[in-house]
This record gives structure tokens, sequence and C-alpha cells, in this order.
């Protein structure tokens, strides 16, 4: 009887962990409805704005695919195989007593977790396509005596989720000659 008690209360205790962890990502996501600042960039329903979850810096990087094909008596010649891994690392600020709130980091591993590519939008109105999350980092900073911080860095790492197949491709190729 005693294991099927704590199976119970183990049950409980992770449902109410899961749902704790909910509500704080929805609250944030909901509680950016009301932004009205500039904003930078958005990922699905997420928003980062200077008054949210700031990036500090954008690196995006796009790989191009080139193999060597050797020669006998010539050197290697190399063939363009096509676009590889196209990522995007944005590290920023949060001051989430300030605005923006305690939950944006949150917010971001809700998002990731729903495992979906998201459509990404910038401030300027480029359309970036559709990202998936790879990787939220997040560290705490100058902690009060509750152990909240006045200060939060994140660093939100994207992969492009491309839906171009191999027939989509040659014919953008075929346009281009």
């Amino acid at each position: 009887m005693a294991d099927l008690n704590t199976i119970k209360y183990d049950d409980v205790v992770t449902s109410l962990r899961d749902l704790s962890r909910i509500r704080e990502g929805f609250e944030a996501v909901s509680g950016q409805l009301g932004h009205s600042g500039a904003v930078m960039m958005m990922l699905g329903p997420f928003m980062f704005a200077l008054d949210t979850a700031a990036y500090q810096s954008l690196t995006h990087t796009v790989e191009y695919k080139w193999a060597d094909l050797e020669r006998i008596g010539n050197r290697p010649m190399s063939q363009f195989t096509g676009i590889g891994k196209e990522t995007v690392e944005m590290p920023g600020v949060i001051y989430p007593h300030y605005k923006g709130g305690l939950h944006q980091v949150q917010a971001m591993r809700e998002l990731a977790g729903l495992g979906k590519p998201l459509p990404m939008v910038d401030g300027t109105g480029k359309i970036w396509g559709e990202w998936v999350i790879e990787q939220v980092q997040e560290t705490l900073r100058v902690l009060v005596k509750n152990g909240a911080p006045l200060k939060i860095e994140f660093s939100l790492n994207l992969k492009y989720y491309s839906r171009e197949n191999a027939s989509t491709v040659a014919n953008k190729i075929g346009a281009l000659l």
C-alpha cells in the first residue's frame, strides 16, 4: 500500500510541476499581447522586443557544401553539392522586473517542446521561413533574497526547417540558369 501512495504522490507532484511550467509559459506569451513597443523578431507567437526578451546579437550561419573530385594527374576539382545546415544564434537579456516578467525563457522552452517548426519574421517585415528551436540556455544573474533574478541572460539556437525536396531545389536551380 505504501508503494501505491508514493506513486500517487509522485504523479501529483509531477503533474503540478508540469501544469506550473505550462502556466508560466502561457503567461509569458499572453503577457506579450499588450506589448506596444517595436518588435525585433517574432518566432511563432513569441515576441522579441527591447522591453521583453531582447536579443543582443543575431548570428546567421549557412553552410555551402563542396565535394572534392580526385583527378589523375591534376589537382582535385570541387563540385557544389548543395546548401547545408542553416542556423541562427540569438543571445540576449531580459530584465524581468522592468518588463517582460520572469517566465520569458520558460515560454521559449514550451515552444521548443512542441517539436514543431515555427514561422520567423523580423521587425523589418522580412520573412525568414520556418525554424525549429534546437537549444535554449538561461543564466540567472543578480539574484535577490528570494532567489529571483534581476537579470536573465539567454541564448536561443535555431535551425532552419526546410520543406523543400530534391525536385523543388532542382527547379530553383533550373530557373537560375
